[in-house]
């Protein structure tokens, strides 16, 4: 990486309104809503490692998501991980992001809340991830970064505000995810507390690689004589910087000021788009029921009963239903017609009967 590539310019906006420009001349870009972020994001739907934005070797700016909880579009269109052009939308949350890939030797933007770290990190190339930023004395105090990579892809960046023990490995409660395969061992310990101090263990066998101390770059099999090696482990300091390769995997290991938080208003900060939503569900539901309560009490029981309803559609066609008692009395005297019809049939059919048989006792009688 030379000092030709371009650096990159982002924009933020928040509902359409400008917020700042920041300009970037780093490898790796953290983006969210975490208090280390290289680029913080104040907004309640970014995830606190949302996404990283990283300078490959070839001098392409691309963006790779972090498995964040409502995902990154580039230009409207949702992404894993893309290649970014100069113009390109992210949207991240409610947050936009305009990129801006500027030539070489461009005015920087405005920076509020953007500081860089005294020690950036960079590339893989030893001009640029060795690089000594200017001092800064507007920061949040001290951090170490530790970025995992595989071949060109972030895999994760952590941070760390007090000493503590890092591990790498394949097991359950490893820091960093580096398979057994890659490393000989299930885990290893990266960093320990050292007197409450930060220390890199650069004893480990399957480890490669170089650091820099007090701007000298050291290959890891010259490091018996340094002052700062004690029992194979290296006491970080803001001057101290290592990259350390392990088979397919890269570590950039830094120690240096940690971003300052951007200046934002108490009242910035809160999300009003809840409370919207309740004060106008309020004013529709009160509106609805001050109709109600002005509405005629027979043309609301019109509405609201459907017997109500179908008598005044009845009253309006000025049909008369008829009466159900009037309705009973003629299903009676049908019945009773019919009835009295069957009883003639009947006697008919009796009195033919005994005429056949009268007929016939006479017939006998005769000689």
């Amino acid at each position: 990486m030379t000092d030709q590539t371009m650096p990159l310019r982002v924009t933020v906006y928040t509902d359409g309104k400008r917020l700042r420009e920041v300009t970037f001349d780093r490898e790796i870009i953290n983006v969210g809503k975490q208090s280390t972020a290289n680029l913080r994001l104040e907004d309640v739907n970014v995830s606190r490692k949302h996404a990283v934005i990283e300078r490959r070797a070839s001098g392409e700016w691309r963006v790779t998501d972090l498995g964040s909880t409502n995902g990154t579009t580039v230009n409207g269109r949702r992404i894993t991980q893309a290649i970014l052009q100069n113009g390109d939308r992210l949207l991240l949350g409610e947050t936009t992001l305009v990129i801006g890939i500027t030539a070489p030797g461009a005015v920087r933007g405005d920076e509020v809340g953007e500081r860089a770290p005294v020690l950036e990190i960079q590339g893989l190339g030893e001009n640029s991830f060795y690089a000594i930023g200017e001092d800064d004395p507007n920061t949040d105090g001290m951090v170490l970064e530790v970025a995992l990579l595989w071949g060109e892809t972030v895999l994760t960046v952590q941070h760390y505000n007090t000493p503590e023990e890092v591990r790498i490995g394949e097991l359950p409660g490893c820091h960093l995810t580096v398979p057994q395969t890659a490393l000989g061992v299930p885990e290893l310990t990266l960093i320990s507390d050292e007197g409450g101090r930060f220390a890199l263990h650069t004893e480990h066998a399957a480890f490669e690689g170089d650091v820099l101390i007090n701007g000298s770059i050291i290959p890891l099999g010259d490091l018996e004589n340094a002052q700062e090696l004690t029992g194979g482990k290296l006491v970080m300091s803001d001057r101290t910087r290592a990259r350390l390769r392990v088979g397919d995997f890269i570590l950039l290991v830094s120690y240096g000021p940690m971003p300052a938080k951007p200046l934002v208003s108490p009242l910035g900060a809160v999300d009003y788009t809840p409370h919207i939503y309740v004060a106008v569900s309020a004013i529709v539901h009160i509106a609805f029921l001050v109709f109600l309560s002005l509405m005629p009490e027979d043309q609301l029981r019109s509405r609201l009963d459907p017997s109500a309803r179908r008598a005044k559609l009845l009253k309006v066609l000025k049909v008369v239903e008829p009466e159900p008692e009037e309705e009973e009395e003629e299903e009676e005297k049908k019945r009773e017609a019919e009835k009295k019809k069957k009883l003639e049939v009947d006697k008919e059919v009796v009195k033919k009967n005994d005429d056949l048989v009268n007929k016939l006792q006479k017939k006998k009688k005769k000689p």
